[in-house]
């Protein structure tokens, strides 16, 4: 069982001290345990016992029989000496399961494979509690009512006067992979209000508003030492009330009652802090604690800490937008202790947790693949391999421009071609073991965040072709975007694999050909082979998942993910901001002649651009022309829908070149301006019009972010379109065209993983010191995804 940590924002002593609450609590997946609780024999004549793995206990573990946690559990031994705070703190935990488990004779294996340090006052107990009685209720005969009121029952063992409010919001987070907002009430309701609290955060966000972010204090004083003394009275008039309890509470009551604002949190930090200090609940003024707190304070910072006092975690609000204050902060200004250094490192910023927020109905695939792999049914070997290919597409109504505060959300809708014979090939291999089982930790610290594990990647620009120089040898760490990407998919479901990629494709590279479209559709495939998604989702949540990481990896990437026999025009639109789905894409219907249409692309320049694609997205906006262009797409969509239906050519050519043009007019006014165009580009541009034009023929053409041209004809104006390349092609000598690659998948290459498979093989045995054997000459003409035919032009 995966259980969250957790942050009690506010209401904090309200709740421990049991007044009622409520209060408003933060669970943080990404801060978790992971408990694993297996039977490791079943025997009615053997002696039980209980075995626990966990770096809190030291490399040797637990290991108690039966026996001697009876002797615990007799009345009035719970309190002798002769037992170890560990032995104390997990005979307590199973205490409520001690006849069932004694009754049917188990041996019980509990392993906590991850873990965070109880000294952040996340939840550390109560999560490994929920963790284990979670497991538990699955092997003995308890409904999910009995089995927190058994977790109750194992807090009041271990802690005393405890609420159980933690454990009733960790079981409620169960199973999350984002984090999420209960308020809570004490033994009566814990309530998800993520929605009302998120949407409240984006707008102030919008607003230019500062978030918060969460930090180790550094110390900790147990909730059991807190709970012990009875909870004094106010007898300050400045009190707003009658008890700190009921003070506290009221600030839970007034945030809520306000929709969370970011606005107000400045404001009730500093009056929760107060009441804080009054209460007495810093601990000694010349500790650690309060001189850091000082410290904090005298610079301005607005902070409050996020439990009962005397540590805990803090919860600080960012000086401006997207700013923490604490990397501005000195660690020679803060106490000397280890512990205190922590504060540099927030675990968790809200602005990046909504830079990021994944759609809903993501998420809740997501959370499918990680039950899949707690239940036991997710397991990878080192050495596993996924195989996957994508075609790249090109847009012919354009999208440009990126929803702000929002992850790859167009403006506006777009509408594709795709093309069969420019793809990505792609092999994904597991660098290690996704068994939990296989590796425990070696040791639980307050280090954040957790380290990303290490991939490589190899690019080659063709099949079987020499590598370019940069290439040769070995791996190479990939770019920072492909990183990013693995870790989010990974995270939560398998953040502990590590992967070795190799990626090819049959065209240029970052050059306008949507190459990042075909190369993270291709990715995310060959990731959901190896995840094996289609069994734990089902053959529809399995296409929703790669379609929606696509478009998470690169935006044109959500229309690289249907192949040609489901559909050759892809849409891609955005959707409401109360809906499950950010964007919607689904193929579109077209008539058979639309569907054989020819493809070609006249490459000027095979050169990564020197203004990238996210680039250029950034700065769409502060180009003037961006709002008409925007305003005229919903008429240009719906008539490029249209002449799909009907067969309409000429309308959709025209739609394709006038959006181009207006697309190139937004680029090159936006600040930074971006001009893909290259003065041959604009020379083939002027003579292929005329020639066109003079002529009536059906042929159009379009560009991407790139200086080279993707042209559109009928297999009827075919030899006409090789004949006027070749007859340019002439006065440029670096000129390359590719003219039907478009068109259909190269004969004799199915597309399916088991050939992408066997192309691979193919190619680490024939590719010999890069170059080719005559079976790897043989194999080349077979599979050419190229296809350097008739309808190619080399100059």
């Amino acid at each position: 069982m995966r259980v969250p940590g957790k942050a009690l924002l506010f209401g904090e002593y309200g709740l421990l001290a049991g007044s009622g609450g409520p209060g408003i609590v933060l669970t943080l997946p990404q801060t978790s345990f992971l408990v694993r609780v297996e039977v490791v024999s079943v025997s009615l004549h053997a002696v039980p016992f209980l075995e626990v793995k966990s770096a809190f206990l030291g490399p040797e573990g637990l290991c108690a029989s039966l026996e001697r946690w009876q002797t615990w559990c007799d009345e009035g031994a719970r309190t002798q000496g002769g037992f170890s705070s560990h032995e104390r703190y997990f005979f307590s935990v199973l205490f409520p399961f001690r006849d069932a488990l004694a009754h049917a004779g188990l041996a019980v294996r509990v392993a906590v494979l991850e873990a965070f340090s109880p000294s952040l006052g996340l939840g550390s107990s109560s999560a490994l509690l929920v963790g284990v009685h979670e497991g538990l209720r699955r092997l003995v005969p308890l409904g999910p009512h009995d089995a927190f009121e058994a977790a109750l029952k194992s807090i009041h063992l271990y802690q005393g006067r405890g609420s159980g409010y933690d454990a009733q919001v960790q079981r409620a987070a169960l199973g999350t992979l984002t984090p999420k907002v209960f308020v809570v009430v004490p033994g009566e309701q814990c309530t998800d209000v993520s929605d009302v609290a998120f949407s409240s955060w984006q707008r102030d966000f919008a607003a230019g508003c500062p978030g918060f972010s969460l930090h180790a204090s550094g110390t900790y004083a147990p909730t059991a030492e807190l709970l012990a003394t009875p909870e004094p009275v106010s007898k300050s008039s400045g009190m707003p009330h009658t008890s700190y309890a009921s003070a506290h509470t009221a600030l839970a009551e007034e945030w809520r009652a306000g929709d969370f604002s970011l606005r107000r949190l400045p404001e009730l930090c500093a009056r929760s802090r107060e009441i804080a200090l009054h209460q007495g609940l810093f601990g000694n003024p010349n500790g650690p604690f309060a001189l850091t707190c000082s410290t904090l304070q005298s610079q301005g910072v607005a902070f409050k800490t996020t439990g009962a006092g005397h540590g805990d975690a803090l919860l600080c609000v960012d000086s401006v937008p997207g700013k923490s204050k604490f990397p501005e902060t000195s660690p020679d200004s803060l106490p000397n202790t280890p512990q205190s250094r922590l504060l540099g490192s927030p675990f968790f910023r809200l602005e990046d947790h909504m830079s990021k927020r994944l759609p809903l109905s993501l998420v809740r695939l997501q959370e499918k693949l990680l039950a899949a792999r707690e239940r036991g049914e997710l397991l990878i070997q080192a050495g596993d391999r996924a195989y996957a290919s994508a075609p790249s597409n090109i847009a012919l109504v354009k999208y440009w421009g990126k929803k702000p505060g929002a992850l790859q959300v167009p403006v506006n809708a777009s509408l594709s071609f795709s093309l069969a014979g420019f793809r990505t090939f792609t092999c994904v291999e597991a660098r290690a073991s996704l068994d939990p089982l296989d590796s425990l930790p070696a040791a639980v610290g307050p280090s954040f965040p957790k380290a990303v594990p290490a991939h490589r990647i190899a690019f080659s620009e063709a099949l079987f072709a020499r590598p370019h120089p940069a290439d040769e040898g070995a791996f190479e760490p990939p770019d920072a975007k492909v990183s990013r990407f693995l870790g989010r998919v990974l995270e939560g479901v398998a953040p502990d694999l590590s992967l070795s990629l190799v990626t090819v494709n049959t065209f240029p590279t970052a050059c306008g050909i949507a190459s990042s479209a075909s190369g993270f559709a291709a990715l995310t495939a060959a990731l959901g082979e190896l995840l094996d998604v289609e069994r734990h989702l089902g053959a529809e949540g399995a296409q929703h998942w790669r379609v929606e990481w696509a478009r998470i990896g690169s935006g044109s990437a959500t229309r690289s993910c249907f192949e040609e026999r489901e559909a050759r025009f892809v849409a891609w639109e955005p959707q409401g901001t109360n809906t499950e789905v950010a964007c919607l894409t689904r193929g579109l219907p077209s008539c058979e002649g639309m569907d054989a249409l020819h493809h070609g692309v006249v490459v000027f320049d095979a050169a990564r651009k020197a203004v990238s694609s996210s680039e250029g997205h950034e700065g769409a906006a502060t180009s003037p022309l961006q709002a008409l262009r925007v305003a005229g797409i919903p008429r240009a969509f719906a008539a490029a829908v249209q002449a799909l239906a009907s067969n309409d050519f000429e309308t959709l050519g025209r739609v394709a070149e006038e959006d181009a043009f207006a697309m190139h007019a937004v680029m090159q006014t936006a600040q930074p301006p971006a001009c893909y165009f290259r003065p041959s580009t604009e020379t083939f541009l002027s003579a292929f019009v005329a020639w066109r034009d003079s002529r009536n023929l059906p042929i159009f053409w379009t560009l991407d972010a790139g200086p080279n041209v993707h042209l559109l004809y009928r297999a009827q104006a075919r030899d006409l379109v090789i004949d006027f390349v070749r007859q340019f092609a002439a006065d440029e000598p670096d000129l390359r065209a590719y003219l039907e690659n478009g068109k259909a998948a190269p004969a004799g290459l199915v597309l399916g993983a088991r050939a992408v498979r066997s192309l691979f093989e193919a190619r680490e045995k024939l590719l010999v010191r890069h170059e080719f054997s005559s079976e790897a000459k043989e194999a080349y003409n077979t599979h050419n995804p190229i296809g350097s035919g008739s309808g190619s032009v080399h100059a």
